[in-house]
């Protein structure tokens, strides 16, 4: 996150004696690693990115929310130091590209020290029905398929052949996620990351307002060129998909990219 720099406060709007616990979960490319560096530079956050690799369940959740942090989740996070580097929290315990001395209870001691924890995961590993399960509230970021596409394309997560196979299971998550509704006395909060690129202060504003129960907006400090760098993502598709393959997407996904 090297163009944002900011140390939030913790908020006076927060209750302290009740630890949240919120479910981050978008499509792969589709946006909750932008929200995530956000959400990080808040010093009451406790950030778990990408554990719907082995946070599958309920009760995996409960553990973490009640900050036990089992070996499995320990485990991951030293075998992926590029994934611990997404957060304060973990990335403390690492250098050198390394997290080999990390231990459980560093993060127990980590998560025990902040008021929110915010568990990262993709809706390919977490399911609608896993989610309302999970007692706890979720923040869904939904993007343009096209830019989730075009960026798995580049990073060669997907192949042109795959694409329109790939675009119908892709818009068919998209599509359920966006329209879902809480079933519980949880919040389930949309972001559009087209909107968080354009304005992030308003789209955490409302977020904010929404999950913490704070009209305190977050003070942050984006550089030109990671403001810049975001509101490019929005439209960087138009220049690196072909025309043929957006043709593919918009064919699979319909209503979802008529705007």
């Amino acid at each position: 996150s090297s163009g944002i720099n900011a140390e939030w406060p913790l908020r006076p709007g927060i209750d302290l004696s009740k630890r949240s616990q919120i479910l981050l979960v978008s499509e792969t490319a589709g946006g909750r690693d932008v929200l995530g560096g956000f959400l990080d530079n808040d010093s009451s956050v406790f950030y778990l990115p990408e554990v719907s690799q082995v946070a599958k369940s309920g009760g995996d959740f409960q553990k973490l929310a009640h900050c036990t942090i089992t070996e499995a989740v320990l485990e991951f996070y030293k075998d992926h130091p590029e994934i611990s580097a997404k957060s304060k929290s973990l990335k403390k315990f690492c250098s050198d590209g390394s997290c080999g001395n990390m231990t459980v209870s560093d993060l127990k001691r980590e998560c025990l020290s902040r008021y929110v924890a915010v568990l990262g995961g993709a809706s390919e590993d977490w399911s609608l029905s896993v989610i309302d399960d999970a007692d706890t509230d979720t923040i869904y970021v939904s993007r343009d398929p096209r830019s989730i596409v075009s960026d798995l394309l580049q990073a060669d997560e997907i192949s042109e052949e795959s694409i329109q196979g790939y675009s119908t299971q892709l818009c068919s998550r998209l599509d359920a996620f966006s329209k879902h509704e809480s079933s519980s006395h949880h919040v389930y909060h949309v972001v559009k990351y087209e909107s968080l690129a354009k304005s992030p202060l308003t789209s955490l504003a409302s977020l904010y307002h929404s999950l913490l129960d704070t009209t305190d907006i977050p003070k942050l400090a984006l550089s030109r060129e990671f403001k810049n760098q975001l509101y490019l993502s929005i439209s960087t598709w138009k220049t690196q998909l072909a025309q043929i393959l957006v043709d593919a997407v918009e064919e699979e996904c319909g209503s979802l990219v008529k705007s």
